[in-house]
């Protein structure tokens, strides 16, 4: 059950099997198994139930070993162990092998059994690191906070946990962390025949009216709530982590006596504190934003970007820490999507933000918008996973999310929607590129060359997979957009072990000899492997000047030189040295979860949008979408909000808004202004020239397309109009568009 305002439905009540089922008067109530991975065995715990009210005694029988049994009049309790055999495999997430065990209870007037299934694996912490029968492994995780559009509840299924257990070992991850709730068995058991390592917690959330260790009922709930999810999944070898909640409001000392309670009452799996902060000297293993709560580093974010990593913010740490929500990086919603809601959940917020993107005059883009939107996202989810996986150290991430959260406001946050299905702008094949048990990573520290320069990076790789890989043959290529290899080589051949920071070598690549302005990418990868990961490089010519051609003039101002020049017939670029405060600010990187719920979010922006082939761009190689190459453009420019402007205003480098507004924004439009021709651009590129080389080379496009024939402007604009645009305070008034108002919520739309 879970009744919260955090997330998409709130649900309370009985699902699943029911049922009630006779039994001997004295039976097997419980079984607990205890793997021995060493002995190859199993220590079964047995709880007997008596409704006889006398006493008794019997034999308990299992794998051919047997046990005097007693019970009292309120039932009893034995152990026996049992031998799985020296063959007997263990499980973890490469090679899941289950193992069953039948007990059986006999004696005057009472028979019973029943078999429990179970996993021969160790769970354990080595140092800062996490171990799986001995080896070390990182967890590579994703949240699932209960979000099921159809139902509004958890499927009870197994197939419907194996889909979405699948789903997550495609795109590389071996871990699901359960938001402040306990799935139902059915999750267990996909995962214990999958190979897939699970997170559950108490279905607790102590912020705001609920805190913990202040006598309150929540206090004896949990230990109530905790007891029972050990009873009932603990024989799981997936169940291997618990934390009782997340980010707590909590006296310390009432979560390390919780710790301490379970690690005493069932050593099968590690125990921490509380997902987020809350840390005790209890915990096995953190799950946090920084060692020792929020006031240290972090070890998320784009601190650990651009070939460096987390290394300063995990260095105090003396237990395995799992970054805690990682990402949380938007995309723009397709409004597809809306179609799919054929259960019992309307999106009402699905439909608002589609109705706000048809009076911003953007929802016919829709398709391009999300794509665009989506691939930057993918970026940053590569640049901050590869971070984690670079950190010597960390045991870990917890993605926020591989899916779409439709509570809180809405939070487009995954690659894939809230029913688990692709977007449609990544696969699982490139997904697993950088998130993976074995990744190639590369410490580049930047992604924009000119050809004077050299390419230089150390390359290293990520290793966790089922063994150490002997006579390992790692190789470098540099190939260009068509996919012809430009240079390349071979590094040393050698015994990667299961750990992560093991050097391969370093590339050098003269790029004085390569095409420029051109894209390439970085690519390194192990020879008669699967295992290739890769990097987009951006090289430009060497030369700093940039020529303004006779004929186009550079203003910063629609001053009355400039409008003369317009009015004879000219052409100018103008970037305007000050705007209204009805155009947004805008970044390189996408929102941090959705300005609804953190207002005061700097980050407004979701990218941007172009069409690598118009003719704008002939000098600028460019993917439609923000790459590296757009960084130091678009960083602290301005958008153009296009409102109120009269006819299709489509804009030559489009920025995606929010989806709470919808705005058609632009970054760089044409337009005529009586019988000239003028280009408005949000970012001041000839200043920017000086210093960065994507800035310089788009400036010579741009005024080479001002100065040529293609420059032919449909919009229509006077001197007025464009000075209004630019002084705008406030948002221009829109309306919606279509026969229905925007809160028209009918179930035929």
């Amino acid at each position: 059950h879970s009744i919260s305002d955090e997330t998409q439905t709130c649900w309370n009540g009985l699902i699943g099997r029911l049922e009630l089922s006779s039994t001997s008067p004295v039976w097997i109530a419980d079984v607990q198994a205890h793997p021995d991975v060493a002995k190859k065995a199993a220590l079964l715990k047995v709880r007997l139930g008596n409704a006889t009210g006398r006493s008794g005694q019997g034999t308990l029988t299992a794998r051919g070993q047997s046990q005097a049994v007693t019970w009292d009049a309120e039932g009893g309790q034995a152990q026996i162990e049992v031998n799985l055999g020296a063959d007997a495999k263990l499980w973890d997430e490469f090679d899941p092998v289950l193992h069953e065990v039948t007990v059986a209870l006999k004696a005057d007037g009472v028979q019973d059994a029943r078999t429990v299934t179970f996993g021969l694996r160790q769970v354990g912490t080595e140092g800062i690191h996490l171990t799986m029968n001995g080896k070390r492994f990182i967890a590579r995780g994703t949240l699932e906070c209960a979000i099921f559009p159809l139902t509004a509840y958890p499927p009870t299924d197994v197939d419907s946990w194996r889909r979405i257990v699948r789903i997550c070992k495609d795109y590389g991850l071996n871990h699901m962390r359960f938001h402040s709730w306990c799935p139902p068995e059915a999750a267990f058991v996909a995962a214990d025949e999958l190979g897939f390592y699970l997170q559950p917690e108490c279905g607790i959330w102590a912020r705001a009216g609920t805190q913990l260790g202040r006598g309150d009922p929540a206090d004896k709930w949990l230990y109530e709530e905790t007891d029972a999810i050990l009873a009932a999944y603990g024989n799981h070898p997936s169940f291997v982590f618990l934390a009782h909640g997340n980010e707590p409001s909590a006296r310390p000392e009432f979560l390390a006596a919780w710790v301490r309670y379970v690690k005493e009452k069932d050593p099968r799996r590690l125990y921490t504190s509380a997902t987020g902060w809350g840390p005790t000297p209890e915990n096995q293993y953190d799950a946090a934003l920084a060692v020792g709560g929020r006031q240290g580093k972090r070890i998320r974010g784009d601190i650990g970007w651009r070939g460096k990593d987390y290394r300063e913010g995990v260095a105090p740490t003396k237990i395995p820490i799992i970054s805690h929500e990682i990402g949380q990086f938007c995309a723009y919603p397709d409004f597809s999507e809306i179609a799919k809601y054929t259960g019992v959940l309307k999106p009402g917020n699905l439909m608002i933000f589609r109705d706000f993107a048809a009076a911003g005059d953007i929802l016919k883009q829709n398709r391009q918008i999300a794509h665009a939107s989506g691939r930057l996202q993918v970026l940053c989810y590569k640049e901050e996973i590869e971070a984690a996986l670079r950190t010597k150290g960390q045991s870990g991430f917890q993605l926020l999310d591989l899916h779409d959260f439709p509570g809180q406001g809405t939070a487009i946050i995954g690659v894939l929607d809230a029913f688990w299905d692709s977007k449609g702008y990544v696969t699982p094949q490139e997904y697993r590129r950088f998130c993976n048990a074995t990744v190639p990573l590369a410490r580049l520290t930047k992604r924009v060359f000119t050809t004077a320069e050299t390419l230089e990076t150390d390359v290293e790789i990520s290793h966790f997979g089922p063994a150490a890989l002997e006579n390992a043959r790692p190789y470098w290529k540099l190939v260009d957009g068509d996919g012809q290899v430009v240079a390349g080589g071979d590094l040393p051949v050698l015994t990667i072990p299961l750990d992560n920071g093991t050097p391969l070598g370093r590339v050098q690549v003269d790029l004085s000899r390569l095409e420029a302005p051109k894209g390439y990418r970085l690519v390194v990868g192990l020879a008669d492997t699967p295992f290739e990961n890769d990097w987009s490089i951006w090289l430009y010519p060497a030369e700093a000047e940039v020529a303004v051609p006779k004929g186009v003039v550079v203003a910063t101002t629609l001053d009355n030189a400039t409008r003369a020049e317009l009015a004879k017939g000219g052409v100018a670029i103008l970037f305007p040295e000050r705007v209204g405060r009805a155009h947004p600010p805008v970044s390189f990187v996408p929102i941090f979860w959705n300005n609804q719920l953190f207002p005061n979010e700097k980050r407004q922006t979701l990218g941007l949008l172009c069409d690598p082939r118009h003719p704008a761009l002939a000098r600028f190689p460019t993917c439609e979408h923000s790459e590296w190459n757009w960084e130091d453009i678009v960083d602290k420019s301005r958008a153009f909000d296009c409102a109120g402007l009269p006819g299709d205003v489509r804009p030559l480098i489009q920025i995606i808004d929010d989806w709470n507004t919808g705005r058609k924004l632009a970054l760089v439009f044409e337009c005529r202004v009586g019988s000239g021709r003028l280009l408005v651009c949000g970012t001041n590129l000839p200043q920017l020239a000086e210093k960065s080389p994507a800035a310089r080379q788009l400036w010579r496009s741009l005024l080479a397309y001002a100065a040529g024939s293609d420059f032919q402007p449909t919009l229509v604009l006077t001197g007025d109009q464009v000075q209004s645009l630019l002084d705008r305070e406030t948002p221009a008034k829109r309306a919606p568009q279509g026969d229905r108002p925007l809160t028209d919520l009918t179930p035929d739309n």
